[in-house]
């Protein structure tokens, strides 16, 4: 995303719709789980 054209504001909201849009697809798929428990986080470097 670094040549995407989009400010930091933008490409963070993007990858916060990208993670909500997962978290929602695993809730949708299994919503019996507890899907907080099982998302490890991703390091930043």
């Amino acid at each position: 995303m670094s040549q995407s054209g989009l400010t930091h504001k933008q490409k963070k909201m993007r990858r916060d719709a990208i993670a909500a849009a997962a978290i929602a697809q695993l809730y949708l798929d299994e919503p019996d789980a507890s899907v907080i428990d099982t998302i490890e986080p991703i390091e930043h470097k």
